[in-house]
Protein backbone atom coordinates (compact mmCIF):
# COMPACT_ATOMS: atom_id res chain seq x y z
CA UNK A 1 0.00 0.00 0.00
CA UNK A 2 1.72 3.34 -1.17
CA UNK A 3 1.72 5.98 1.13
CA UNK A 4 0.63 9.45 0.24
CA UNK A 5 1.00 12.69 1.57
CA UNK A 6 -1.75 14.01 4.30
CA UNK A 7 -2.11 17.75 3.78
CA UNK A 8 -4.03 17.83 6.34
CA UNK A 9 -1.44 16.56 8.87
CA UNK A 10 1.18 18.41 7.18
CA UNK A 11 -0.80 21.62 7.42
CA UNK A 12 -1.75 20.98 11.47
CA UNK A 13 2.06 20.29 12.08
CA UNK A 14 3.13 23.47 10.49
CA UNK A 15 0.11 25.17 12.56
CA UNK A 16 1.53 23.88 15.61
CA UNK A 17 4.61 25.44 15.38
CA UNK A 18 2.94 29.01 14.84
CA UNK A 19 1.01 28.24 17.71
CA UNK A 20 3.99 27.07 20.18
CA UNK A 21 6.59 30.07 18.98
CA UNK A 22 3.36 32.33 19.93
CA UNK A 23 2.77 30.22 22.90
CA UNK A 24 6.71 30.33 23.97
CA UNK A 25 6.16 34.44 23.30
CA UNK A 26 3.24 34.64 25.70
CA UNK A 27 4.60 32.90 28.16
CA UNK A 28 7.68 35.18 28.32
CA UNK A 29 5.50 38.20 28.58
CA UNK A 30 3.84 36.53 31.44
CA UNK A 31 7.40 35.92 33.12
CA UNK A 32 8.78 39.18 32.41
CA UNK A 33 5.98 41.88 32.99
CA UNK A 34 6.32 40.68 37.07
CA UNK A 35 9.87 40.95 36.41
CA UNK A 36 10.31 44.37 35.10
CA UNK A 37 7.74 45.82 37.41
CA UNK A 38 8.75 43.93 40.92
CA UNK A 39 7.35 47.03 43.14
CA UNK A 40 4.13 47.74 40.98
CA UNK A 41 1.95 44.29 41.13
CA UNK A 42 0.68 42.89 44.07
CA UNK A 43 1.42 39.46 44.88
CA UNK A 44 -1.52 37.37 43.98
CA UNK A 45 -1.13 39.02 40.28
CA UNK A 46 2.21 37.92 40.08
CA UNK A 47 1.25 34.41 41.41
CA UNK A 48 -1.38 34.49 38.85
CA UNK A 49 1.18 35.94 35.85
CA UNK A 50 3.69 33.13 36.95
CA UNK A 51 1.20 30.80 36.37
CA UNK A 52 -0.06 31.11 33.33
CA UNK A 53 3.61 31.64 32.02
CA UNK A 54 4.34 28.19 33.60
CA UNK A 55 1.04 26.88 31.98
CA UNK A 56 1.92 28.61 28.45
CA UNK A 57 5.67 27.21 28.43
CA UNK A 58 4.37 23.81 29.48
CA UNK A 59 1.91 23.99 26.51
CA UNK A 60 4.38 25.63 24.14
CA UNK A 61 6.38 22.54 24.70
CA UNK A 62 3.98 19.98 23.93
CA UNK A 63 2.49 21.29 21.08
CA UNK A 64 6.22 21.92 19.84
CA UNK A 65 6.72 17.96 20.27
CA UNK A 66 3.13 17.58 18.24
CA UNK A 67 3.84 19.59 15.46
CA UNK A 68 7.19 17.97 14.73
CA UNK A 69 5.51 14.69 15.02
CA UNK A 70 2.57 15.73 12.87
CA UNK A 71 5.11 17.13 10.22
CA UNK A 72 7.78 13.63 10.31
CA UNK A 73 4.66 11.24 9.97
CA UNK A 74 2.57 13.47 7.60
CA UNK A 75 3.40 10.16 4.94
CA UNK A 76 2.57 7.54 6.61
CA UNK A 77 0.46 5.31 8.06
CA UNK A 78 -0.71 5.96 11.66
CA UNK A 79 -0.52 3.43 14.58
CA UNK A 80 -3.73 3.34 16.61
CA UNK A 81 -1.82 3.43 19.83
CA UNK A 82 0.31 6.33 19.07
CA UNK A 83 -2.32 8.68 18.12
CA UNK A 84 -4.45 7.91 20.95
CA UNK A 85 -1.40 8.70 23.16
CA UNK A 86 -1.06 12.17 21.76
CA UNK A 87 -4.74 12.86 22.42
CA UNK A 88 -4.33 11.45 26.48
CA UNK A 89 -1.15 13.22 26.91
CA UNK A 90 -2.31 16.94 25.35
CA UNK A 91 -5.59 16.46 27.62
CA UNK A 92 -3.51 15.14 30.69
CA UNK A 93 -0.84 18.07 30.35
CA UNK A 94 -3.70 20.55 30.01
CA UNK A 95 -5.20 19.33 33.40
CA UNK A 96 -1.86 19.79 34.81
CA UNK A 97 -1.34 23.49 33.68
CA UNK A 98 -4.69 24.65 34.66
CA UNK A 99 -3.79 22.58 37.89
CA UNK A 100 -0.70 24.46 38.06
CA UNK A 101 -2.29 27.68 37.84
CA UNK A 102 -4.80 26.79 40.67
CA UNK A 103 -2.08 25.86 42.90
CA UNK A 104 -0.63 29.57 42.26
CA UNK A 105 -3.51 31.14 43.39
CA UNK A 106 -4.42 32.54 39.96
CA UNK A 107 -6.57 32.11 36.81
CA UNK A 108 -6.54 31.04 33.27
CA UNK A 109 -6.36 34.45 31.12
CA UNK A 110 -8.40 34.38 28.31
CA UNK A 111 -5.39 34.42 25.76
CA UNK A 112 -4.21 31.41 27.71
CA UNK A 113 -7.37 29.63 27.31
CA UNK A 114 -7.39 30.41 23.03
CA UNK A 115 -4.04 29.37 22.45
CA UNK A 116 -4.61 26.27 24.67
CA UNK A 117 -7.94 25.68 22.73
CA UNK A 118 -6.55 26.59 19.59
CA UNK A 119 -3.94 23.99 19.82
CA UNK A 120 -6.28 21.46 20.66
CA UNK A 121 -8.31 22.05 17.52
CA UNK A 122 -5.44 22.04 15.11
CA UNK A 123 -4.57 18.48 17.04
CA UNK A 124 -8.21 17.51 16.56
CA UNK A 125 -7.58 18.33 12.83
CA UNK A 126 -4.65 16.61 12.09
CA UNK A 127 -5.41 13.47 14.00
CA UNK A 128 -6.89 10.19 11.63
CA UNK A 129 -10.79 9.44 12.02
CA UNK A 130 -12.03 6.14 13.55
CA UNK A 131 -10.58 4.15 11.23
CA UNK A 132 -7.02 5.79 9.83
CA UNK A 133 -6.65 8.31 6.63
CA UNK A 134 -8.69 7.79 3.69
CA UNK A 135 -6.89 5.55 1.79
CA UNK A 136 -4.11 5.02 4.50
CA UNK A 137 -5.68 3.22 7.47
CA UNK A 138 -4.34 1.84 10.72
CA UNK A 139 -1.17 0.28 10.85
CA UNK A 140 -2.38 -3.18 12.26
CA UNK A 141 -0.74 -5.38 14.50
CA UNK A 142 -0.31 -8.61 12.52
CA UNK A 143 0.49 -6.45 9.66
CA UNK A 144 4.10 -5.40 11.31
CA UNK A 145 5.18 -8.91 12.19
CA UNK A 146 3.92 -10.49 8.64
CA UNK A 147 6.11 -7.29 7.20
CA UNK A 148 9.43 -8.38 9.28
CA UNK A 149 8.90 -12.10 8.72
CA UNK A 150 8.60 -11.56 4.52
CA UNK A 151 11.85 -9.33 5.20
CA UNK A 152 13.62 -11.38 7.25
CA UNK A 153 13.21 -14.52 4.96
CA UNK A 154 13.49 -12.81 1.74
CA UNK A 155 17.04 -11.49 2.62
CA UNK A 156 17.92 -15.27 4.19
CA UNK A 157 17.11 -17.00 1.24
CA UNK A 158 19.60 -15.00 -1.37
CA UNK A 159 22.85 -15.51 0.92
CA UNK A 160 21.91 -19.45 1.45
CA UNK A 161 21.47 -19.84 -2.06
CA UNK A 162 24.81 -17.84 -3.67
CA UNK A 163 26.94 -20.07 -0.63
CA UNK A 164 25.58 -23.04 -2.52
CA UNK A 165 26.02 -22.27 -5.20
CA UNK A 166 29.88 -20.81 -4.43
CA UNK A 167 30.51 -24.15 -2.92
CA UNK A 168 29.31 -26.29 -5.52
CA UNK A 169 31.44 -24.56 -7.68
CA UNK A 170 34.63 -24.50 -5.27
CA UNK A 171 33.65 -28.63 -5.72
CA UNK A 172 33.49 -28.84 -9.55
CA UNK A 173 36.61 -27.00 -9.56
CA UNK A 174 38.45 -28.67 -7.10
CA UNK A 175 37.05 -31.81 -9.03
CA UNK A 176 39.26 -30.64 -12.23
CA UNK A 177 34.97 -30.56 -13.96
CA UNK A 178 35.76 -26.60 -15.03
CA UNK A 179 38.85 -24.43 -14.96
CA UNK A 180 39.72 -21.69 -12.70
CA UNK A 181 39.37 -19.14 -15.14
CA UNK A 182 35.18 -20.25 -16.01
CA UNK A 183 35.05 -20.67 -12.22
CA UNK A 184 36.32 -16.87 -11.86
CA UNK A 185 33.82 -16.09 -14.36
CA UNK A 186 30.53 -18.40 -12.86
CA UNK A 187 31.86 -17.06 -9.25
CA UNK A 188 31.76 -13.20 -10.46
CA UNK A 189 28.30 -13.97 -12.20
CA UNK A 190 26.88 -15.48 -8.78
CA UNK A 191 27.86 -12.60 -6.40
CA UNK A 192 26.65 -10.07 -9.06
CA UNK A 193 30.01 -8.49 -9.81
Amino acid sequence: MNNKLIVRRLVSGILLLVVSVYTFYRSYVFYGVPAKFPNIMDKELKASMNGNGNALLISGITVLIIGIYFICTCNQRPYRWIENTIVFGYIFIQFFCSYLIGVTGGTLEPISKELLGLSLFIIAVGLPFKHGFKDMPFVKKGEIISKQKKENSSQEIPVISEARQLRELKKLLDDGIITQEEFNAKKKKVLGI
